[in-house]
């Protein structure tokens, strides 16, 4: 029996039974597994999305015009490849990547069967996915830096630069021993985005 004793004095302690280790788990809708890895997502988002490919193909049965098609595929299937990106994005690899922007090049092979995904992307006027996971990672980062954000203490204090440098970095840089670590939604950001 587990109890938590660290509950400020009146607050009662809930006694929990753990059954040995979860796989995976499923908070907020993002999957997460025992590995910390995100195949599991990827699997379950792209499962999600395979379903409504279906409506797409009757739509253009129906002879339902290619924009209105992309529309669509933008409301229903897009907003379901991109749910929590930011948390996700930065360590995602080539392959899961790959297999998500296949989802979309799916959808424009639907609305304009006739032309390759690049072309498609043209005349759609849509980005590719992976442009707009950079996108929403890097609104992300911007707005925890913001003093009034909740997150905003994970940040380190702002330093000011005496000389003026080539390349001023806004914050200190922390050092990262892994990957995982400097792979993680606010490191990503002091990599890549500042």
């Amino acid at each position: 029996m587990v109890t938590n004793t660290h509950l400020p004095k009146g607050l009662p302690s809930m006694p929990m039974k753990l059954k040995g280790w979860v796989e995976t788990t499923k908070p907020l809708g993002v999957i997460l597994n025992n590995k910390l890895t995100w195949h599991d997502h990827i699997d379950y988002i792209i499962s999600k999305v395979s379903k409504r490919f279906y409506f797409l193909t009757l739509l253009k049965r129906s002879n339902i015009a290619p924009n209105d098609i992309v529309l669509v595929y933008i409301s229903t299937i897009r907003s379901a490849l991109e749910y929590a990106c930011e948390i996700w994005h930065p360590s995602l690899g080539e392959k899961l990547s790959a297999q998500l922007e296949g989802q979309q090049a799916r959808a424009l092979k639907i609305a304009y069967p006739n032309v390759t995904y690049e072309q498609a992307l043209q005349t759609s006027g849509l980005k590719t996915l992976l442009e707009r996971r950079e996108e929403f990672c890097r609104q992300f980062f911007e707005n925890i830096c913001k003093t009034n954000h909740p997150l905003n203490h994970l940040i380190p204090t702002e330093r000011h630069h005496v000389k003026s440098l080539r390349y001023p970095k806004k914050y200190v840089i922390p050092k990262v021993r892994t990957n995982r670590l400097k792979c993680s939604p606010i490191y990503y950001g002091f990599f890549n985005y500042q």
